[in-house]
């Protein structure tokens, strides 16, 4: 029996990876979800699972939460601060450095070294350390979740106008279901030790190709209008997204891919699911919601 921990075990992205392994046919009980409280546990713990008590600002009690576990994926925390991020992380390489864990797969950010939100330098500062300390590591290198366009193409199937200052240049972006069922599989399978897999799309594509697929998804007449970052944000915000949510799409993600961060591709997603992970009318449609 091979028990696999999955630490942010409530969050987007943790949550999907425990579908993901048990339809990869890993038994619950084999499931250790790592969560903060007792109580974020029992969704997990209801459906048989090994529910773990801990957080990465507490090594001690990780340590002893995560104790006789085979297998982590180490899902980075949610704070944005660098000096937060670089201290939990290195804390909990710590912590399974002292348990002698047999895999540990870790989450970063694809082309790191490109650093389109300076999260990156984390990111590679915990790769570093994990090398440095020896424990058998997979890195898992996730473009950016393809689901953080919902909320735009939700307010252009509305106004009929999809507004940017992404200069239509490329992206790579995957969705989330394909990043978590490429992680179980590393998680569940074997021969991924000291490897490093790169998860961005196959394609690159353009809010021009996006605004053509929400076109045929939607009935409508849908264009791709190109603006300003002022103008973007207020036609983001005049269309109904919560003001601060535009300013951030607006100021981190369209600037990152003016700036053509996000202009590479990789076979690795298609290499770990058995499926290409295309931006396809289909898939629009689902992240209208």
């Amino acid at each position: 029996m091979t028990t696999i921990a999955v630490t942010g075990a409530t969050g987007r992205l943790g949550g999907r990876i425990i579908e993901q392994l048990l339809d990869a046919g890993v038994a619950a009980a084999d499931i250790a979800p790592l969560v903060r409280t007792h109580d974020k546990g029992a969704p997990w713990r209801e459906r048989g699972m090994d529910v773990r008590v801990g957080s990465y600002d507490d090594p001690i009690a990780l340590t002893a939460a995560l104790a006789g576990v085979d297998k982590v994926v180490l899902v980075p925390p949610p704070s944005l601060d660098n000096a937060v991020r670089v201290h939990q992380q290195h804390q909990a390489v710590r912590a399974l450095h002292a348990l002698g864990v047999s895999h540990l797969v870790y989450v970063s950010l694809a082309d790191p070294e490109r650093r389109p939100f300076d999260l990156e330098d984390v990111d590679l500062a915990t790769e570093h350390i994990i090398r440095a300390v020896g424990l058998p590591f997979t890195f898992m290198r996730n473009s950016v979740y393809m689901d953080e366009l919902g909320p735009e193409l939700r307010v252009a199937a509305k106004t009929g106008a999809l507004v940017s200052a992404t200069g239509n240049r490329p992206l790579n972006w995957v969705c989330l279901d394909d990043l978590a069922t490429a992680t179980a599989t590393v998680l569940a399978g074997r021969g991924h030790q000291g490897l490093t897999y790169q998860l961005t799309n196959t394609e690159l594509f353009t809010y021009d190709d996006l605004a053509d697929l929400l076109a045929e998804a939607t009935g409508r007449t849908i264009n791709h209008r190109p603006a300003s970052p002022q103008q973007a944000v207020q036609a983001l915000a005049e269309g109904g997204m919560d003001a601060h949510h535009a300013e951030m799409m607006v100021g981190s993600f369209h600037a990152a891919i003016a700036k053509d961060t996000f202009d590479t591709t990789s076979a690795d997603v298609r290499k770990l699911t058995g499926r290409a992970p295309a931006v396809s009318v289909e898939r629009v449609r689902r992240l209208l919601g």
